[in-house]
């Protein structure tokens, strides 16, 4: 008959803070506040670990027990909680921090369902009953298991004698099964005892050994708590691809320290209500969710609107040089298309002779499609309809902010944005000010280069800013990606807003169009917000944010670094990742060049350049035993200059 012993810390559970020293910095913040000094919190987390060897040095027995390790803890001046209420916020950090690991858990699981009782061997302080409760909490334990702690017994699996305590059935039918992690007394020691040893690997991973290997921190351990967050998820949830690493690596701590950045920021300037813009705000929105408990005067709200309802009610004079401006034509759209950017159906315009000449499926070129709009603003009755549907269109949008106080005259207000040239800001305090309501201030990941001039009643604030790339050579290649952050970070299901309409009880409601890409965005957004919400929760319990302007340089270097050198197996998997243009067709993030695009390449380049969305991931994908050579003519601008030869 087979038995099963498995250890708990590192085998079963696992710390999102990384290493246990880190515990007692965070429980020196927990008891001392978040407010005391640096050398107050060292010298807390100091004063716990020398106690444990104290106690451990005074000891008879093999193991100590937390009340012996409090016995030489002496606070004094630095606090007046007693140690014993200390313990127990020690014991509680611990519940927080401690995560299950699924493949462990399924084991068990399995083995339990089986008919199969196992026993847990660890050698730890921490009490009886609290490693019980955290095993019940995490679906460890089971009616028939037993449990076996070195601070109950006093003897330890290192020098082999805790395992001498064991009641088993197989130790007499030698086989006796043992998980654990570490080398020498879960498996040299248990090997020696007669034990069959498994030893139990959960390293970390490449970018998370990266994290720790940069961490230069002279106290709070930044760098090897995200490694430890990041390690945590990923046993957790079982996952082990590329896509989720991915997602833990850049999109989890760019996204929650921006959002943290945001509120910080809105508290100081005194903003009591947050909007946050569907469809990119989606994700930041949920992280929002999360921390406004840290931020009560604030309110948050996620509301519906698109450049498609805000640009052609936002126009000021309404005259055909305006319109003209606002459609931004490119040629071979129909007149259907024309109209449908300002929400117009074409049947329901006024009969007017030269849009009646024409077929209105039928593609034009820019000049074609100039002339007729020019002539059609001729019509004096064309412009009272244009003029009047604008204007039906402002009234339900304002409306529509009243409802969910966006347009107010009392609050302080933000809006929240991924990335933009800022004109939809503009645009939104252009027609709050029209209206006699507060402005808006503006949140913003990314501002790009050709965004609207700055002016004091359209102030915002940014984390990046597409021109500085060209300036810092370590940040440049962020711009070839810029795209990949709404497309593919913000990733959602949701259809963009096209317009609103009144319902039954005078509310306004958005009208939703098509929904670009349902199947693939499910579960890619689906991914996105579960992760980063694991992610944001440990940011809370690790007190990542009292560091978060480091999190953020760590998480845009760390941006920078795949946008400069992308990994082979991230771009696998962004391979089958395809956004819209704006028009429901589709290309990909990357694509693998085939013979077709040498084909292209001879002639039709336009074709051939029309797949490049990302000339280096292209590249990296395409031909990965050059990646290096690759990177370096692209740092000497060589590839695209010939990019640039191709258009020509």
């Amino acid at each position: 008959m087979k038995s099963f012993s498995f250890d708990i810390f590192d085998t079963c559970l696992v710390r999102s803070c990384g290493q246990p020293a880190i515990v007692f910095d965070l429980l020196a913040y927990r008891v001392l506040g978040n407010n005391d000094t640096v050398s107050h919190y060292i010298e807390f987390a100091r004063i716990r670990r020398e106690a444990e060897t104290k106690a451990r040095m005074s000891s008879a027995r093999e193991e100590v027990t937390l009340d012996e390790i409090y016995s030489f803890c002496d606070f004094n001046g630095l606090t007046l909680t007693e140690n014993e209420a200390i313990a127990v916020e020690e014991m509680k950090l611990e519940k927080e921090l401690l995560y299950p690991v699924k493949k462990m858990l399924d084991k068990i699981t399995g083995l339990h369902n089986q008919g199969i009782s196992v026993a847990f061997i660890s050698d730890m302080y921490l009490p009886e009953s609290f490693i019980l409760e955290l095993l019940c909490l995490h679906g460890f334990w089971k009616e028939g298991d037993t449990l076996y702690l070195s601070s109950s017994w006093g003897k330890t699996k290192h020098s082999g004698t805790l395992y001498n305590c064991v009641v088993h059935p197989a130790k007499r039918t030698r086989q006796w099964h043992h998980y654990g992690d570490n080398i020498y007394s879960d498996f040299g020691v248990a090997l020696r005892k007669g034990i069959i040893p498994h030893r139990v690997r959960y390293s970390f991973i490449k970018s998370e050994v990266s994290l720790i290997k940069t961490e230069f921190s002279p106290f709070f351990c930044v760098n090897q708590i995200m490694a430890g967050m990041s390690r945590a998820i990923r046993l957790g949830e079982g996952y082990n691809n590329a896509q989720t690493e991915f997602a833990i690596e850049y999109i989890a701590p760019l996204y929650t320290s921006f959002v943290w950045k945001i509120l910080e920021d809105a508290q100081k300037r005194n903003i009591t209500q947050l909007f946050f813009l569907a469809r990119d705000g989606y994700l930041l929105y949920k992280i929002a969710e999360k921390y406004i408990d840290h931020f009560p005067d604030i309110k948050i709200e996620y509301i519906y609107v698109s450049r498609k309802v805000l640009y052609f009610p936002g126009l000021g004079k309404l005259d055909c040089d305006s319109f003209l401006a606002f459609l931004q034509l490119r040629g071979e759209e129909s007149l259907r298309e024309i109209f449908e950017k300002a929400g117009i159906e074409i049947e329901q315009i006024p009969d007017i002779d030269i849009l009646k000449e024409i077929n209105p499926e039928r593609s034009l070129s820019l000049v074609e499609s100039e002339r007729i709009l020019r002539k059609a603003f001729e019509c004096i009755d064309f412009v009272k309809y244009m003029q009047n549907i604008k204007e039906e269109q402002r009234r339900r949008l304002i409306a529509y902010w009243q409802q969910v106080w966006l347009a107010t005259c009392t609050s302080t207000s933000g809006i929240v944005d991924l990335r933009g040239t800022r004109k939809s800001h503009v645009i939104i305090n252009r027609i709050l000010s029209d209206s006699h309501h507060n402005s808006v201030f503006g949140y913003y990941l990314e501002v790009m280069k050709n965004r609207v001039d700055w002016k004091p009643a359209d102030d915002y604030f940014a984390l990046l800013f597409e021109e500085r790339y060209s300036i810092n050579i370590h940040l440049g290649s962020i711009a070839e990606i810029s795209g990949i952050l709404e497309q593919y970070f913000s990733i959602t299901t949701q259809g963009r807003t096209e317009a609103y309409q009144w319902d039954a009880n005078k509310k306004v409601i958005p009208i939703f169009g098509m929904k670009e890409n349902e199947r693939l965005a499910k579960g890619i957004s689906y991914l996105h917000e579960h992760l980063v919400g694991l992610y944001t929760d440990m940011y809370i319990k690790n007190r990542l944010y009292l560091y978060n302007d480091k999190v953020i340089d760590v998480a845009i270097k760390k941006l920078a670094a795949f946008a400069h050198s992308p990994r082979y197996s991230y771009l696998k998997f962004l391979r089958t990742i395809y956004f819209s243009n704006g028009n429901y067709t589709y290309r990909p993030i990357v694509t693998r060049l085939t013979f077709k695009d040498m084909f292209y390449l001879i002639f039709n380049r336009k074709k051939l350049i029309q797949r490049f969305e990302w000339i280096r991931g292209t590249l990296i994908l395409s031909f990965p035993f050059l990646r290096r050579p690759i990177i370096a003519m692209l740092d000497m601008n060589l590839v695209k200059k010939l990019i640039n030869r191709l258009k020509a």
